[in-house]
């Protein structure tokens, strides 16, 4: 069972009906103060009331709900239309599920009623807080007398979990608590534990009785009609006790309260018990997750969101968010715009920047991808490499959606990487296979801004380091060095060389004679790659270099166009 559709009608800020559609990863993106809380709690009250009209007795419409964040029409229903006359005061939420085929066998077998697959559930809140559930469709007298069961059936085959925006120690712990107690609750149906808690009234007994009587006897000397003084536990307080008595001690190098560790741990923590406790048989769940990157590091923001975007494989989530970091780059209509109270689909992700305030540079124009490499030569090889090879590719090239970007090095690769992700960019990365590039990607790797599916090194058959000249057969630029250099490369050792391409060179260079200075490797890098445009890439490629430049291209192929 799915969550396909939601739609709001006078909550809060909203007031215009916005019919918001789901996926298994949603995210509601847009500034502070816009609705996207509004969203959350709004499909929070929805679940919640349907959950608990699944208990309500048979017949019964209308009733006032006891929950934790119960509505309030004072407060719920907006506040620019509570003194407007002629118009209907009331809160509407309709949620709308798709039941797989199994499922409408399962329906039709416990609701007694036949289904075509889609199952609308519609809640009403009144002036005076009281809640209606009806099944708004053909047929939805007969299926609203049924609302109990139906809404029965649903609670069975959805667990929804709603995770506020974790700003203080004691709602993250808050998070942690409840999703423990609810789990400890379920021993308290079995005869074990029943046993039990007899065993412990019957030991606690005698310890209250003497503690009453004590008491009774102290209050009899300036109360003399006081006859007796009674102490006992409730019986549910004492469940409710034996819930709480945990310790959550993790152990990260340093054993220590989880109420000690960081934000980014107490997060973590939060989910993992959440993708374990939601994997429900024959089931599905719902997880509505507030502002995740509130008061966490950016290492820890990426770390949470893969760990959410994991989660999303077997449960449907929901985040609201402001932070770029979590907004789904790759498919776009996972992500909802929130905007001036009102919710609608993402279809270009200049409505995202917009919406956000960035600002990207004019030579990003509206590229929202973008393969990061370490040098300017290696940018303009790679682009004319494409144009030979990837129609796909030059497509994207062609209408500004791709662009090749040279950080400079690869010791600026963190930042230039973490900028372009800040523009809502989805990035790529191909570095040389040296010490300093290899270093660099070990950081983001480790930091989860990278991940193994987007980057490749530069790697060349017999060479220790090596970087994209050493694609190239030597043939191809043997003339450029003897142009410049009145060397022939064939008389020197470079071929045996097993150090990148530009180190090769300048060892070739020197044990010839000649002094080398920083601008001379640079010019011969740029008169290669100009050799290239001009004569082509592909075709001058050394031949053992063909397997990996053909496997360059499918992999980006790959991460930036989705079939």
């Amino acid at each position: 069972m799915k969550l396909t559709k939601f739609t709001i009608k006078n909550f809060r800020s909203i007031t215009d009906g916005s019919e918001i559609h789901f996926r298994n990863y949603s995210v509601l993106v847009g500034k502070n103060n816009e609705g996207k809380t509004t969203v959350l709690m709004a499909l929070r009250l929805a679940m919640d009331t349907l959950k608990l009209h699944a208990y309500q007795l048979p017949n019964t419409k209308r009733t006032i709900f006891k929950l934790k964040n119960a509505y309030e029409w004072d407060r719920d229903f907006p506040i620019s239309l509570q003194e407007k006359p002629r118009i209907k005061k009331v809160t509407t939420f309709k949620i709308d599920f798709e039941l797989s085929e199994i499922e409408k066998i399962e329906f039709r077998k416990e609701v007694g009623s036949k289904i075509n697959g889609s199952l609308c559930i519609e809640i009403s809140f009144d002036e005076n807080n009281i809640s209606t559930v009806l099944v708004p469709k053909r047929g939805s007298a007969a299926l609203s007398k049924k609302s109990n069961q139906i809404a029965k059936y649903i609670a069975n085959k959805i667990q929804f979990t709603y995770i506020p925006a974790i700003r203080t120690e004691h709602e993250a712990i808050g998070v942690i608590n409840e999703m423990i107690e609810e789990e400890l609750s379920k021993l308290e149906s079995e005869s074990k534990f029943k046993e039990a808690l007899d065993v412990i009234e019957e030991l606690q007994k005698p310890v209250l009785d003497k503690v009453a009587t004590t008491i009774q006897e102290s209050l009899h000397k300036f109360l003399p009609n006081i006859n007796n003084v009674e102490l006992s536990i409730l019986g549910n307080n004492r469940k409710a006790n034996l819930r709480k008595d945990y310790l959550i001690e993790i152990d990260d190098g340093d054993l220590t309260d989880i109420k000690f560790k960081g934000d980014g741990v107490k997060s973590l923590t939060a989910i993992g018990l959440l993708k374990d406790r939601n994997k429900i048989i024959n089931g599905a769940s719902i997880i509505a997750i507030e502002e995740p990157e509130s008061h966490l590091h950016p290492s820890a923001m990426h770390e949470l969101k893969q760990a959410i975007q994991k989660l999303a494989e077997d449960s449907q989530v929901v985040v609201s968010t402001h932070n770029p970091i979590f907004v789904d780059r790759e498919t776009l209509a996972n992500n909802l715009l929130v905007s001036n109270n009102k919710v609608k689909a993402v279809k270009k992700i200049n409505d995202i920047r917009i919406c956000l305030g960035i600002r990207t540079s004019d030579n990003l124009i509206h590229a929202s991808k973008v393969l990061l490499v370490e040098g300017e030569t290696d940018q303009i090889i790679l682009t004319k490499l494409f144009q030979e090879r990837s129609l796909k590719i030059a497509k994207l090239i062609k209408d500004g959606d791709f662009n090749i970007v040279s950080t400079n090095s690869a010791s600026k690769l963190p930042y230039n990487l973490r900028w372009y992700q800040d523009q809502l960019c989805s990035c790529y990365v191909l570095v040389d296979n040296d010490s300093s590039a290899k270093e660099s990607i070990l950081k983001l790797l480790n930091a989860k801004e990278l991940d193994q599916k987007s980057y490749m090194h530069i790697v060349v058959a017999g060479k220790n380091e090596s970087e994209i000249e050493n694609l190239f057969k030597i043939e191809f630029y043997e003339d450029i060095i003897f142009d410049q250099f009145s060397v022939e490369l064939s008389k020197t050792k470079f071929s045996k060389d097993k150090s990148k391409w530009s180190n090769s060179i300048e060892n070739a260079l020197k044990s010839s004679g000649k002094s080398i200075i920083a601008d001379d490797i640079t010019n011969l890098k740029k008169a290669i790659s100009k050799k290239a445009v001009k004569d082509g890439v592909y075709d001058n490629l050394a031949l053992h270099n063909i397997d990996f430049v053909d496997n360059l291209i499918f992999q980006i192929e790959n991460y930036f166009i989705k079939n």
